[in-house]
């Protein structure tokens, strides 16, 4: 099967990336065995089975997701893995230390004088397939711009040609969501042989990178911005193979095994626990990758939005990536609207079946039972409803995902259209390595290579074609993203002023209703007489037994907080966790949240009819009706508050944010609007290159320090809206 000349369609969507390193002197008679054991894991990602390795489990089950093989096309492992990914029409992409026609050149292929030439006619043969188009030079930390010349690869410096070496290897290992490791590591501790001729930077090799994969990048290799949780997704994959010259190994070439990155341990537990959760995690990104590109299918770029997009011309024409990254952002717009539509309209259908069901238990009080199974019914269905949407059809998760995801790579489009060589996966969402690290792998699956989308930048030759560039940034992103948060100002504000007039005011119609309802009912001041008498003659018992349940809950909490300060202490890390999960894990579950409100319910009920005096029996008949339905009113009207509480400081959060961001891009505008007119005054003026080229970088900076305060907006929506800041965030440490 050919895979396509290019993986990035017209439409452009993200893929699953697979990495592969490992020796270049395979021994003889290994091929077959390590390619087959090649295939099971590229096949185990769709559909097939890994055998004589549980650990894998269940296939992944990608089928609408695009599996994209990323190899430096050394001799050896590199080009057999190339070999069957093209068998089994998987794409390749390919970083090199240096551009396709040096690195042929290089001692990698010319290292052994007799086989230079097979190598080398290897290496084109399979570039040929692969399409020239889709290999790269991979940038190195110490390049200030990216090398252009052929005569500044000086592939005959070794420090400098190791140095190269390094970067590739590490930009496989940054950029994989699973890594392939055909090597002779036995363990997943062994470390890397230390050559003391080469600097620390410039050892490289494949245990280098799978040094790298599981300890984290080496600071000084890539021109990237560290990360303390560098491997997001997926595991590391050794399939064994001995040195080409080894004797007799216990190890069989073909051993398969899984290991997971450091950061995993973060998580706490056995290895077989971390084992379990990285997995877990492997296959949440593979079926959220898969939901997004089989929902991509339902949508196709609007026109209209299409035409607020910044018009063909130099450096970007129809087809430039720019502008398939900003089509891309279009559907996945359409997308989280249409989930967000839905969720607003079942959140609101919620709220009226919850009114229907009080409205229910209000007659079942009067005596009209049958309500109680029409309320019954009301519940039960609604939150088999919301279950099936929440979960099912994951309409909420969605709606959260897709704005992610939208803004993050309307950050990156604009970030590529003005130049700037940074990726958006390396600036988000450092704190969410969880269940949204995949829309960090997301994005930069689309966006792979990054250098490779700021080629159409360059290729401005004016710093005249450069304003208009800047200029278009300031009108497609900043502009609009301001309009975009003023609006959402007005909508929030209007929520949270609309919801705490709502409360406040139900919640005063009901409790003074009852109050009016139970003065009006009785004789206020024979029942104050009554009640006084009840609390002198019978108060020590009842107060006493109420004052000792009350006491035991504070006691209960007091214990409860005391364990929880104490677990800090314990360094056994299961011990934490058993006492956060004792002490805590029991209060977030709903049923023991109604459990306890059924039981004090009864409690209050039982005191008021039963501890009224035997010599007022017919006070007690008289009035306890009056005062139940009080305490109830009272009871609903704190609920109600406390609910309408929590809306309300939710939607005031909100309307903070997108004010603080509405200003954000307002001062942005005025700021770049400024300094825009004063670069255009220098070109016209033909100002000096260097200070043009100065003010050009500036721009850039500015627009890159906007980028990061969008991305880290959208950070904290997505933390609030998974963990919201009225409720306790996390049952366990």
């Amino acid at each position: 099967m050919k895979p396509e000349r290019s993986f990035l369609s017209s439409q452009a969507a993200p893929f699953f990336t697979v990495g592969i390193t490992g020796h270049m002197n395979l021994p003889e008679g290994s091929e077959a065995i390590l390619k087959e054991k090649v295939r099971e894991v590229l096949r185990w990602l769709k559909s097939g089975r890994v055998k004589g390795c549980k650990e894998f489990g269940e296939p992944l089950g990608l089928k609408e997701t695009q599996i994209v093989l990323i190899s430096p096309l050394a001799p050896g492992a590199d080009q057999l893995a190339v070999e069957v990914a093209l068998e089994e029409g998987i794409p390749v992409k390919c970083p090199m230390p240096f551009p396709a026609h040096i690195y042929r050149e290089a001692t990698t292929f010319t290292g052994i004088p007799e086989l230079t030439a097979n190598r080398q006619k290897q290496f084109d043969a399979l570039l040929q397939k692969i399409g020239p188009e889709n290999a790269f030079p991979v940038r190195h930390y110490d390049d200030q711009v990216p090398i252009t010349r052929d005569e500044d690869w000086d592939i005959k410096d070794e420090e400098f040609r190791n140095l190269r070496y390094r970067a590739t290897g590490e930009f496989v290992s940054a950029h994989c969501d699973l890594l392939i490791a055909i090597c002779n590591q036995k363990e997943r501790k062994d470390l890397p042989d230390q050559d003391t001729t080469l600097s620390s930077r410039s050892h490289s090799g494949s245990r280098r990178i799978t040094a790298s994969y599981i300890n984290g990048l080496r600071p000084g290799i890539l021109p990237i911005p560290p990360s303390l949780a560098w491997q997001d997704n997926g595991p590391l994959v050794r399939i064994y193979c001995p040195n080409k010259d080894a004797g007799a190994d216990a190890l069989a070439t073909g051993h398969i095994a899984i290991w997971h990155s450091e950061d995993a341990s973060l998580h706490g537990g056995g290895k077989q626990v971390n084992h379990e959760v990285e997995m877990k995690k492997l296959r949440e990104l593979a079926r959220r990758l898969e939901r997004l590109n089989s929902d991509l299918k339902k949508v196709t770029p609007r026109p209209a939005n299409v035409e607020k997009m910044p018009t063909p011309e130099e450096g970007c024409g129809e087809n430039s990536k720019v502008r398939r990254l900003l089509l891309f952002v279009d559907r996945v717009e359409q997308l989280a609207a249409r989930n967000n539509k839905v969720a607003k309209v079942l959140t609101n259908l919620s709220y009226v079946v919850g009114f229907l069901v009080f409205l229910c238990l209000a007659f079942v009080q009067i005596g009209w039972y049958i309500y109680l199974a029409v309320a019954a019914a009301l519940f039960t269905g609604a939150m088999v409803v919301r279950w099936l949407i929440r979960n099912e059809f994951n309409t909420f998760q969605k709606r959260e995902d897709y704005r992610a995801i939208t803004e993050g790579m309307r950050v990156q489009a604009y970030w590529s259209f003005a130049g700037i060589r940074q990726s958006v996966a390396d600036n988000y969402m450092q704190r969410l390595r969880g269940d949204l690290a995949w829309i960090r792998s997301a994005i930069d699956s689309l966006i792979f290579p990054c250098d490779e989308i700021a080629v159409e930048y360059d290729s401005i030759s004016t710093h005249g074609g450069k304003l208009k560039r800047f200029q278009d940034v300031l009108k497609y992103w900043v502009i609009n993203q301001e309009k975009y948060f003023s609006k959402g100002v007005y909508r929030k504000s209007r929520t949270r002023e609309v919801l705490s007039f709502l409360s406040i005011v139900s919640i005063a119609a009901s409790a003074s209703l009852m109050l009016v309802s139970v003065l009006v009912q009785s004789n206020f001041r024979g029942l104050r007489n009554e009640v006084v008498w009840v609390l002198r003659e019978y108060g020590l018992n009842s107060g006493f037994e109420w004052g000792m349940i009350g006491l035991g809950i504070v006691a209960f909490f007091l214990v409860s907080n005391y364990r929880f300060s104490r677990s800090f202490e314990v360094r056994n890390q299961r011990m934490k966790l058993g006492y956060d999960m004792t002490v805590f894990g029991i209060f977030k579950h709903w049923s023991f949240r109604i459990a306890i409100g059924l039981v004090l319910g009864f409690l209050a009920y039982a005191w008021i009819y039963h501890e009224t005096a035997p010599n007022f029996a017919a006070a007690r008949d008289k009035y306890h009706d009056q005062v139940t339905s009080f305490a109830k009113a009272i009871l609903l009207a704190l609920a109600g508050l406390w609910v309408s509480y929590s809306n309300t400081i939710f939607a005031k959060e909100d309307a903070k944010r997108y004010a603080d961001m509405r200003g954000q891009f307002g001062a942005a505008r005025r700021k770049i609007s400024f300094i825009l007119r004063e670069y255009e005054q220098m070109i016209i003026k033909d100002a000096d290159l260097a200070e043009l080229d100065t003010m050009e970088k500036g721009i850039q900076q500015l627009f890159l320090a906007l980028g990061r305060e969008a991305l880290h907006e959208q950070t904290e929506w997505l933390l609030m809206r998974r963990n919201r800041p009225v409720e306790p965030v996390a049952s366990v440490r």
